[in-house]
């Protein structure tokens, strides 16, 4: 059941990205819920805490890195299961820098990415932001929302975590601190054409 020693189907886990952009720091956070289990593995929840952070690893720095300027740094990842009662928290650290052209205003503007669920209203909507918009991304006010670097991140925010040992973790939306059973799968996501300011930057999971 969920909440367990070890993970099970529908536990929901949280990975919690940290960065620094200039001299300003960052953070973006994503939750799954664990569609299903095919073989389970590790004796400690640390252990398949360790495994989960190995893929999101593989799976999403390499691209989240490519839409980052090169003034913005992702310094750690920390991964627990907020479901139930929770777990300890594997966390590891990073010196990834970003790769296009440094903006002149470093951290001044964000893109926002949303998230959407089949749940109507806010409670139904995420948000996830990207700090420091580089300048080759927005012309004026506006987002290039036409840019592949942003179809590669709806993909990259809407795919499955897929475990080598089975285990296949869905991104949802999910509220901590409420009932357990809250999460709603993530169906689609889409970027703002207008660019958010920094102070806006923070996520609504």
């Amino acid at each position: 059941m969920p909440g367990g020693d070890l993970l099970a189907e529908n536990d929901v886990i949280k990975c919690q990205i940290h960065g620094v952009a200039g001299s300003s720091v960052w953070e973006n956070v994503l939750h799954y819920r664990l569609n299903s289990i095919d073989t389970p593995f590790g004796d400690t929840i640390i252990d398949q805490l360790n495994g989960i952070a190995g893929v999101f690893d593989d799976l999403f720095f390499d691209v989240y890195k490519t839409i980052l300027c090169d003034t913005v740094k992702i310094t750690g990842l920390k991964v627990k299961r907020v479901s139930g009662d929770g777990s300890p928290v594997y966390q590891a650290g990073y010196n990834i820098a970003g790769t296009l052209p440094q903006m002149q205003a470093a951290t001044a503007s964000a893109a926002c990415i949303r998230k959407f669920t089949a749940t109507a209203g806010k409670s139904g909507i995420g948000m996830f932001y990207i700090p420091a918009l580089s300048e080759s991304l927005q012309t004026g006010d506006f987002v290039d929302v036409g840019s592949a670097l942003f179809t590669a991140m709806h993909v990259l925010i809407t795919a499955t975590l897929e475990m080598p040992e089975g285990y296949h973790f869905v991104p949802c939306l999910f509220t901590e601190g409420g009932e357990d059973g809250n999460a709603r799968d993530v169906l689609a996501a889409q970027t703002n054409s207008i660019v958010s300011t920094q102070d806006r930057r923070r996520p609504r999971v």
